[in-house]
């Protein structure tokens, strides 16, 4: 192991590249803003909206008192008893500083993106003395991505179709770097840095856990193993399935040479059960959850099962391949250093687990693919260099600009996909996903008027009103106003299809089967909003009877039901 040192000049670096990194992933929201339509309000989200409501939903709870949370997204009758400390934290910074949720969302997605990079140096500065395979290793981190741009790329060149597929393949492989349906951002950095702050922090956190577990089991602190138990025990709470990935690489780790040779086989065993018992409560009591409360284990229960292997090791491409040199070369060395070897072979194994959520098990392993890659990346360019006599004779700062030059070349064609990422993004914000209406995707920009609707409805609604609309303006509300919603969310909402046909035949006049019982418990306030997206299914739609007008404005109405 190197000595783990990062001088000031490292670190002025490291503050200046993290945060222009993740100021530079503003940029698309506020271009974004700055094509607002006229009539509309956008809502500060990208790609696909329906993830972040989610969060926003919690955030709202917290703001509005609540510790414990419920799925505002379905009507099913449920116990309060869900927590998220992450989410309930920001709701109540929000409260307290009177921020809008989605401001406080996105200024912690920026110190997310922040930590997590910084974590990332670390974990490189940890293993690694060279200043110039650090920075790679973080560079390589935050841009790299596979070869889904290839594949657009082709599909252009070889269909004369100006946009290309959504989904294109290549040759019979479907990479999910960059895709419509396919798209996998928990297993990318820079789309979890432009998106999910969830993901990002979540990632932080382990590489939290294994940083101070490594200082902890190379000496005799306990400060460190009570370190990495702490960001365990939040992580175990706010995204489980990480922490279920940090036991499974800490197992086989132990398993490795560098632990086996030590005098004791034991002492480092101990020190992870102290890890263990320490982290594994936040584990325990979601799974304490998903046996008693029938909507969080239905939700936990939706299959997420990732790509074939060979898809996902196109979706990665040259990173992977490096990234597996880069191992070839670690492992000749039999040191500490097979840690990150451990961690990219089992995080790209787990992911094939035979269980619902085997694909959001995929987060944080581009971590550690990044690092080898990068230690890959220098070690050949620096193999090159010395094998041309021009550079061998020229002077230190020629060599390492040079040096510079070729790993920014590399880097910059691992990016590619990120690239088209953003273009494919950035196409669907001027039509405000109209293209994507099919698949139920959220708008990005809601009308004045809906947005009026959803005001009337924080203010006068009761809190335990129940809300029908179509999950366009649905998988907004609940962060809006507090209320809950028929249906808003396709894994969220339980009966996500049932409902929608029953919502379907209520816009089409007909009767939707269980007629109002199916909405929820009785005596509770039932209202539907009659807005933008609704007109466009049913432009002439007439209350039936028992639906009363509650509030109206343009092209957004109110109703509320008073029974038959």
């Amino acid at each position: 192991m190197a000595a783990l040192q990062i001088s000031r000049r490292e670190k002025r670096w490291l503050v200046a590249f993290s945060v222009g990194i993740m100021l530079l992933t503003m940029l698309p929201y506020l271009c974004a803003w700055g094509i607002t339509p006229p009539g509309m309000r956008y809502q500060w989200l990208l790609y696909n909206p329906d993830e972040p409501n989610v969060h926003l939903a919690w955030m709202r709870q917290a703001a509005d008192g609540h510790a414990a949370f419920v799925d505002l997204f379905t009507t099913e009758p449920q116990p309060r008893m869900f927590v998220h400390l992450l989410f309930l934290a920001l709701g109540l910074l929000s409260r307290v500083l009177h921020l809008p949720l989605v401001t406080t969302y996105h200024a912690f997605r920026i110190l997310a993106g922040i930590l997590l990079l910084h974590s990332v140096y670390w974990l490189a500065a940890y293993f690694f003395r060279s200043v110039s395979l650090r920075r790679t290793a973080v560079w390589v981190t935050a841009v790299s991505s596979g070869l889904g741009w290839l594949a657009f790329t082709l599909n252009v060149a070889f269909t004369l179709n100006d946009g290309g597929s959504a989904n294109p393949d290549l040759w019979g492989l479907r990479p999910v770097d960059v895709s419509r349906g396919l798209m996998m951002p928990e297993g990318f950095t820079f789309p979890s840095l432009l998106l999910y702050p969830l993901f990002t922090f979540s990632m932080f956190l382990m590489v939290c856990c294994f940083l101070y577990l490594l200082w902890g089991m190379e000496g005799s602190s306990r400060k460190a193993l009570i370190a990495a138990g702490l960001c365990g025990l939040i992580l175990g709470n706010i995204h489980t399935y990480n922490l279920l990935v940090v036991y499974a690489v800490l197992f086989f780790y132990l398993l490795t040479g560098p632990n086996l040779k030590r005098a004791s086989v034991l002492r480092p065993c101990g020190k992870v059960a102290l890890f263990i018992a320490i982290s594994c409560p936040g584990l325990i009591y979601q799974y304490i959850n998903f046996r008693t409360n029938p909507i969080f284990q239905e939700k936990a229960l939706t299959l997420t099962h990732p790509q074939p292997p060979l898809d996902m090791a196109v979706s990665y491409g040259a990173v992977l391949a490096l990234a597996v040199l880069g191992s070839a070369m670690l492992l000749e060395r039999k040191r500490e250093e097979v840690f990150l070897v451990v961690w990219l072979f089992v995080g790209s194994a787990i992911i094939y687990a035979p269980v619902s959520f085997s694909r959001k098990l995929i987060e944080g392993l581009h971590i550690p693919m990044s690092i080898l890659a990068a230690y890959a990346i220098v070690r050949l360019i620096n193999g090159l260099l010395l094998k041309r006599r021009t550079v061998r004779s020229a002077g230190g700062g020629q060599q390492r600009r040079l040096r510079g030059v070729l790993i920014g070349v590399v880097v910059l064609g691992m990016s590619l996909s990120n690239v088209q990422f953003l273009k494919l993004v950035m196409e669907w914000v001027p039509e405000n996903n109209a293209s994507r209406l099919g698949a139920l995707m959220p708008p990005y920009y809601l009308s004045e008027d809906d947005v009026a609707a959803t005001e009337w409805l924080e203010s006068h609604a009761s809190e335990d009103a129940i809300v029908l609309c179509l999950p366009y303006l649905g998988s907004y509300l609940p962060s809006l106003t507090g209320k809950r919603v028929f249906i808003g969310h396709w894994a969220e909402t339980l009966r996500f299809a049932e409902k929608l046909s029953w919502i379907r035949d209520f816009l089409g006049g007909g009767t939707p089967a269980g007629g109002m019982d199916a909405l929820g418990e009785s005596g509770q306030s039932v209202y539907f909003v009659y807005g933008l997206y609704e007109r466009l299914v049913t432009p002439a739609w007439v209350p039936p009877p028992g639906w009363r007008e509650v509030f109206q404005r343009g092209s957004a109405t109110v109703y509320q039901y008073t029974g038959t």
